[in-house]
């Protein structure tokens, strides 16, 4: 299905070049960014979101596994939590406790992440340069006797223990004080899924990224993204256009006890391959033609990031402590020596006894 199918989302995406960015927001994978593709900054030091996102498609029939035909649905949740270490450092984790595999009624758990980023450069620079390294878990099917990996409608698993690494970009004009603040993301990147096989050589290596863009608008932030990943070796056995490519629009908003939500739709942009096709590879998969996502986040504070000046500041009340403790000791000091003065004085001036 392809965007030009869709005039309301193109047009969507493409207003946003009318508008500013927001401030940091979080994805449903955890780290600050868009909904998939991640923003080069840190969340603020000491600051822990905390998120959960489900996502469902369903079409009206289909067929299913074994030939029959049926009401075909697909239901994720994804949890996450996102921690700023410093203002170089973020660190994200991410759990799918649950995933729709079209065979078992409480469908099985996906695969868990943690990464870590870095942003070397200045956080007020037009360009920003950050770099994002991730392990994954093979956590799918854990509780499953029968679990197979790569689910339908969900993006390529392998079953194995990967790990990953991108570098993210963003072009920021609100540091340039320009009129149109706009925020770019780019992300590039690559991805193992099994770390045990040789580097950059095997058949499910992957290239991963895309880019996007957010806008505020009054209270609320509209987000695009394009993203996806595409299988390096493959190339001459699985045409480009049956890799795993989306377009996302959403919005995020405040709402009661300051919980941050948010409405987001996926559109497919690969082909869709037919049924001889699928079978031929098991790289080849059928995804949704779309996707519903919504999530909740909350923001907690885990401890206070202190500014140079907050720091120089304490620095000079814990000086002018130890100062004033110095003194006291001192006076404690003087009052302890005037008063073994005093004693003997008072032992001095009593008059002796006298002789029998």
């Amino acid at each position: 299905m392809k965007i030009l199918k869709h005039p309301l989302f193109l047009a969507i995406a493409i207003g946003t070049v009318l508008y500013g960015t927001a401030s940091g927001q979080v994805t449903y994978g955890g780290g600050k960014g868009l909904l998939r593709i991640w923003d080069a900054q840190p969340v603020f030091p000491g600051q822990l979101y905390l998120n959960a996102l489900y996502s469902s498609f369903f079409t009206a029939s289909g067929i299913d596994a074994n030939g029959s035909r049926r009401q075909i649905e697909d239901h994720t949740l994804n949890l996450a939590l996102t921690l700023g270490l410093s203002k170089k450092f973020e660190f994200w984790a991410h759990f799918v406790p649950y995933q729709d595999d079209q065979k078992h009624l409480w469908g099985p758990f996906g695969d868990s992440r943690v990464g870590l980023k870095f942003m070397p450069g200045r956080e007020r620079s037009i360009f920003q340069f950050g770099l994002l390294g991730f392990a994954q878990f093979a956590t799918a099917g854990a509780f499953l006797d029968d679990y197979k990996p790569n689910p339908p409608y969900e993006p390529f698993s392998s079953n194995s223990h990967g790990w990953g690494l991108l570098a993210l970009v963003n072009f920021d004009l609100k540091n340039a004080a320009s009129p149109l603040p706009i925020k770019l993301s780019f992300n590039a990147g690559y991805r193992d899924h099994d770390w045990h096989d040789r580097f950059f050589t095997d058949d499910k290596d992957q290239l991963i990224g895309g880019f996007g863009l957010k806008f505020p608008i009054r209270t609320s932030v509209l987000y695009s993204e394009i993203s996806g990943e595409y299988f390096i070796h493959q190339a001459d056995k699985i045409p480009t256009r049956y890799n795993s490519m989306r377009f996302t629009q959403g919005i995020r908003f405040v709402g009661p006890r300051n919980l941050v939500f948010d409405i987001a739709g996926d559109i497919l942009l690969s082909a869709k391959p037919s049924s001889r096709e699928l079978a031929s590879s098991p790289f080849i998969k059928e995804y949704a033609d779309w996707k519903i996502i919504f999530g909740v986040t909350h923001r907690l504070t885990l401890f206070k990031h202190l500014t140079a000046e907050e720091k120089m500041a304490r620095m000079r009340e814990l000086e002018e402590q130890a100062k004033r403790e110095t003194i006291k000791e001192k006076r404690q000091k003087v009052i302890r020596e005037l008063e073994e003065m005093r004693r003997k004085l008072q032992e001095e001036k009593k008059p002796s006894p006298r002789p029998e």
